[in-house]
Order: structure tokens, then sequence, then C-alpha cells
């Protein structure tokens, strides 16, 4: 095999678009790990727990460094509004997620 040919197959590789199981249910989340599950699990979410009251924790700003409510992204996944997550390290956009919560 010559080098070019290593390259070529190296470049196809590259190319080809990782295909992963699909994760839907998640428990304790952050905000922002709930928009990156979102954006990788085809803009759903369930989140499902037997308690019941550690999600509404974390709405309340539980991991929220000035420990205020951060409620954006569960408002506009229940209700499947467009939302956009412009940061650094971060960049998630989806026309109209959706969230399940259930307990």
């Amino acid at each position: 095999m010559t080098l070019n040919e290593i390259c070529v197959l190296t470049n196809e590789i590259d190319e080809q678009k990782i295909i992963t199981l699909p994760r839907l249910i998640t428990e304790d989340v952050t905000p922002e790990k709930l928009a990156d599950l979102m954006a990788e699990n085809n803009e759903k979410m369930a989140l499902l727990s037997a308690e019941g009251g550690g999600i509404f924790n974390i709405m309340a700003g539980r991991y929220a460094s000035d420990g205020k409510a951060n409620l954006e992204i569960f408002l506009k996944g229940f209700s499947g509004d467009y939302c956009a997550v412009d940061r650094i390290g971060r960049g998630a956009n989806y026309p109209g997620g959706r969230i399940t919560p259930c307990s």
C-alpha cells in the first residue's frame, strides 16, 4: 500500500459519520449537559426519576455557580420552542426539541 492510498483511506474514514446508540433518558443533568444530550439525540430527551424532586432542585439552581435558577432549556424543551446555545466550547442549536419530565 502506498502512502497516497493510506492518505485517501484515512480521509474516507475521517469523513464517516460516527453512529451511536440513541440515549433518550436522563435524570440528574445540568441545563448545559441537557442541551448537549438533546443535540446528540434528535432534539429529544426524557427526564425520568422515581423520586421526582431532583430535577426541580437542578432547575432552581443546584449546579449554578451563582445559585440562580436556569429554566430556559427546560421551558423551551417542554413547549418545543427553538433553542440556540452559543457559548465557548458549546454549540447546540435545534429547531424545537422536546423534553418529557416524569416522576
